[in-house]
């Protein structure tokens, strides 16, 4: 058939795409987008590596299409009415931006996509700002499996987007790894079949084929990634108005099993742990911790707070905020995270087992509240006389009533709790002229091995010391109000 003609509008030129550049996971996560805000029940990405040097990315949907009155739009620059977008592509970087960044000698790159009357559109390289050529082909003429699909988009990869810094084809399935969680963790919720977008939910297939250079091809059927809670962990929802937009939010938060293997997310790490951030079955945000809590960000984070939200198609464009590539400065943005501060406001509590940075913030709340309780008449931390004897973070305290008492904080597992190591504490202490009344122990476990090595200390006391009071208390007890204490 006859060449057509359209113009991008509006336009935008190739080198001004071309500077931004672009990872892979971005651009498989912006074709996905495109396939399932075309109602695509099935998206099939194909990874193939042609040569040392080249790859070639296709990705294909069951979807509507695209129609031929729509096209300027898709190959224009910025974002189409809302009205007219699906649920997914409203925050995307644009199809063309990917395009530039597959194929930056604007070559190779083809779209083919489904009308009605048994015709398709193809579009293809060379990209026009101004006027751009496609044509209408019988679907007899394509390959069998675009006959019964929505959209096919093929672009060439160069390696540098694929295998950079890949010393080995062992290190090069790690990266393939790496993008198939990226797509598990993204569309959690689609692939979990739990989005509810005006039809009720429904589960959404993305299929993986990956075929190395000299090898068969591999397909995988991508499950949703979920994080593995812990008993320490709670979930609600609500229902709130967000810039004017009815918005329903289900979220869970509390501490999670850190993941193990190739992963990025989940990790309980500072860029996996705090806040993520699903609109409509679409993850967002992630990695948000010290911009909601003003607290430092730690190496070793196991809490995380997952909140999805749903708000009706039309309505979503205007929480555009919510973009991670936007700047933070909306007043929207800042009374969604109040909100999420209103829900959790300690997100420690939740960390069952606190790593070394949290020692600081728990004996610094410690301290706070033994002033506050009027009852201190000294305090002295890190009493050079006693460092390093059982741990840096040891205060002890001189009261009113003329009682003291010692406090330990001792952030490791019940296996290796060393009850000896606190008794010769105990014992260089006093002999360095440190009579005390009762000797506090805090620590990550209430477990009943604990309380018995304790007790131990009580049953065989030194002869010639007096014995204080010995009380076992767990952490979280000390930052929040709840008294949670055990005598041994």
């Amino acid at each position: 058939m006859s060449a057509k003609k359209f113009a991008p509008r509006p336009p935008v030129l190739w080198n001004i795409l071309a500077s931004r550049r672009l990872i892979l996971p971005d651009i498989l996560k912006e074709l996905v987008d495109n396939a399932l805000s075309a109602n695509a029940g099935d998206v099939a990405v194909y990874l193939r590596q042609e040569d040392w040097h080249q790859y070639q990315l296709e990705v294909i949907d069951n979807g509507e299409g695209i129609a031929e009155e729509r096209l300027s739009e898709v190959f224009g620059c910025g974002r189409a009415k809302p009205q007219k977008l699906g649920r997914y592509n409203r925050f995307g970087i644009g199809l063309k931006t990917v395009l530039v960044n597959c194929d930056p000698k604007d070559k190779a790159w083809e779209m083919i996509t489904k009308i009605e009357n048994g015709t398709a559109l193809r579009v293809a390289a060379p990209y026009r700002d101004s006027v751009m050529q496609y044509e209408a082909v019988s679907l007899d003429e394509l390959p069998h499996m675009m006959r019964t699909s929505g959209t096919k988009v093929s672009v060439p990869l160069p390696h540098e987007l694929v295998d950079q810094n890949c010393r080995d084809s062992r290190e090069l399935e790690m990266r393939i790894e790496r993008m198939m969680e990226e797509l598990r963790v993204t569309y959690l919720p689609v692939l979990l079949g739990e989005t509810d977008c005006g039809g009720g939910p429904q589960r959404q297939k993305i299929h993986f084929f990956w075929k190395p250079l000299n090898g068969r091809t591999r397909m995988y059927n991508l499950t949703g990634l979920e994080p593995i809670w812990t008993d320490n962990s709670r979930e609600d929802e609500a229902h709130f108005l967000l810039n004017g937009v009815s918005v329903h939010a289900s979220y869970r938060y509390g501490e999670i099993e850190p993941a193990r293997g190739n992963y990025h997310y989940y990790l309980g790490d500072r860029w996996s742990g705090g806040l993520m951030i699903y609109l409509n079955g679409r993850l967002l945000r992630h990695g948000l911790f010290d911009e909601i809590w003003k607290a430092e960000v730690l190496m070793r984070n196991t809490f995380l707070f997952v909140l999805y939200l749903q708000a009706e198609p039309e309505e979503a464009a205007q929480l555009d905020f919510l973009d991670g590539s936007m700047q933070n400065t909306d007043p929207y943005w800042h009374e969604l995270l109040r909100w999420v501060r209103c829900v959790c406001p300690e997100p420690q509590l939740y960390i069952r087992h606190p790593f070394p940075e949290w020692k600081e913030v728990i004996i610094s709340q410690l301290e706070e509240r033994l002033h506050q309780s009027n009852g201190v008449k000294s305090m002295q931390k890190n009493p050079r006389e006693f460092y390093g004897m059982i741990d840096s973070q040891t205060i002890y305290v001189h009261l009113k009533n003329g009682r003291t008492m010692v406090i330990i904080y001792y952030p490791i597992a019940e296996y290796w709790f060393d009850v000896a190591k606190i008794g010769m504490f105990c014992l260089t202490a006093t002999g360095n002229g440190l009579h005390f009344d009762e000797l506090i122990v805090i620590t990550d476990e209430q477990s009943e091995p604990i309380k018995r090595k304790l007790a131990l200390l009580r049953d065989y006391w030194y002869q010639d010391i007096p014995q204080p009071k010995i009380r076992l208390v767990h952490w979280a007890s000390v930052l929040s109000d709840e008294e949670e204490e055990d005598e041994a």
